[in-house]
């Protein structure tokens, strides 16, 4: 077998979790995302269900969809990228494959393996190795390169968790000298309501951590969002960069977010965005104001339709030029009847027309799970297309609903499925419960202890697939899995 030489292009970011986004529990489901390669390095089977937090601050629509459907759920395989043949523009070429993926007793990825296509075999380069706590949250991500015919470390994450779950710290290390050595750390803290109040990133140098950048976060009775304040440290102090302020309506729906920046003494006021929603309270409109000199002046507005299902279809943003709104960009994402995003196209206003910036496909079967994917990106005028790349899904197919160990001694839920609302009951005093979707995202929680053995529950605005609910009960965790049609 010939060596791999891979080159890897190692960049650090800042990539703060937001409110409400606490990760816990990665599931291993395919989700319909796009596919680039991180740091030189084919991505993560893993990595790509994490990065739908990056993809969630673009102010996008969330298309990626729980894939689950008819009482099936199903594991990776394999799969294969494919790039566009952007010199000659004659077709697709093999890229790089995920291939011996190895899981644990229920849809807990363990590694897999990456081999890349160079003159007409396939080529060792990377593995990815995962391990998870107690409860199934996902505790070490590893990175190994093939580099002269032996696997050699690169660089992992460990991740800690508190009581319930919620993510505490991520520490990114890498491997240097026959050792890993701590990089950076990122920092989660949490108050009595769940809500995320702080998270600092922290880089080790002197053999200690030292704070860098962190945001804090305070909230409303209702548990609004209400201030964001970012601030630096030179290593001794913490000194303000800029903050946000939002304010809502008495139905919680946030209409207004002021934008300012820290000028040594005072803030300074930069842009504000104003929110207007329709009679079903779904966002129909994002207007935004630069302050210059002493009055806000028109920046951008952003128009949000949906559909007859209430999915979110077209996105048209606009910008003020010589007192006129003037097309910019706009987002065209077409369903199937099940509500599962079949096209993606993103466009830019160019020569008094639209023309294409990118666009995404995918081909689902007939449980909804994503066969094949595709991206095209054109350069600015919409006529050629610059990278491309496509992949192809291989499953296992598992029928029925992935069960925990012995759950059903404690806790029963009916109706299951159910169409978001259900009762619980529980072999003890329900303690608190949390509810999260299959990309890891929390949609419900109270952590009222109760005494009661019997509750009734209702996710709100709960889209069809599945849900994992969490009891905790004397230090323990019970799962159960709920489906909704």
């Amino acid at each position: 077998m010939k060596a791999t030489s891979v080159l890897v292009i190692l960049i650090f970011s800042i990539h703060f979790l937001l409110p409400g986004q606490q990760s816990a529990n990665f599931a291993i489901q395919t989700t319909q995302n796009q596919l680039i390669s991180n740091e030189g390095i084919p991505v993560s089977t893993l990595q790509k269900q994490i990065d739908k937090n990056t993809r969630l601050r673009t102010g996008l629509s969330d298309a990626r969809k729980t894939n689950f459907q008819n009482d099936v759920y199903q594991r990776f395989d394999s799969t294969y990228n494919y790039r566009w043949d952007t010199q000659q523009n004659t077709g697709w070429l093999l890229g790089y494959k995920h291939t011996e993926m190895i899981y644990g007793a229920g849809t807990n990825l363990l590694s897999e393996l990456v081999k890349v296509w160079n003159s007409g075999e396939w080529l060792n380069s990377v593995i990815y190795n995962y391990t998870y706590d107690a409860s199934d949250n996902l505790s070490s991500y590893t990175i190994l390169l093939f580099i002269n015919d032996t696997w050699t470390n690169y660089h992992q994450t460990l991740y800690t968790y508190d009581d319930l779950n919620n993510l505490t710290g991520d520490n990114f290390r890498v491997w240097s000298n026959n050792e890993w050595k701590d990089y950076s750390k990122y920092v989660y803290v949490y108050d009595s309501d769940n809500n995320i109040i702080s998270q600092t990133f922290n880089t080790w140098f002197n053999n200690q951590w030292n704070g860098y950048q962190r945001i804090i976060y305070s909230y409303d009775s209702n548990k609004n969002l209400i201030n964001e304040l970012y601030q630096t440290s030179d290593y001794t102090n913490w000194g303000n960069t800029l903050q946000f302020t939002n304010s809502y309506d008495s139905i919680n729906n946030r209409i207004s977010r002021l934008e300012e920046n820290w000028n040594i003494t005072s803030w300074l006021k930069y842009m504000q965005y104003s929110y207007v929603y329709d009679a079903g309270n779904k966002l129909s409109g994002e207007i935004s104001q630069k302050w210059i000199n002493t009055d806000w002046q028109n920046s951008g507005y952003i128009t949000y339709s949906y559909d007859e299902n209430d999915n979110l279809d077209h996105y048209l943003s606009q910008l003020w030029f010589d007192s006129v709104w003037i097309n910019n960009t706009q987002l065209n994402t077409t369903y199937n009847p099940d509500n599962f995003v079949t096209e993606r196209l993103y466009q830019g206003w160019y020569a008094n027309t639209w023309v294409n910036y990118w666009k995404e496909n995918f081909n689902l079967d007939e449980n909804n799970f994503v066969n094949t994917e595709i991206l095209k990106y054109w350069e600015g005028t919409g006529s050629t297309i610059t990278y491309a790349d496509s992949v192809v899904n291989y499953y296992q197919p598992v029928l029925g609903i992935p069960e925990p160990q012995a759950e059903d001694e404690f806790l029963s839920v009916y109706p299951n499925p159910c169409n978001g609302k259900f009762t619980l009951n529980s072999k003890a005093p329900i303690g608190s419960i949390e509810i999260y979707d299959m990309a890891g995202v929390k949609v419900y929680a109270d952590y009222k202890n109760s005494p009661q053995t019997s509750r009734d529950y209702t996710i709100a605005e709960a889209k069809k697939g599945m849900y994992i609910l969490k009891v905790k009960y004397k230090g323990e965790v019970f799962s159960k899995n709920i489906v909704v049609q």
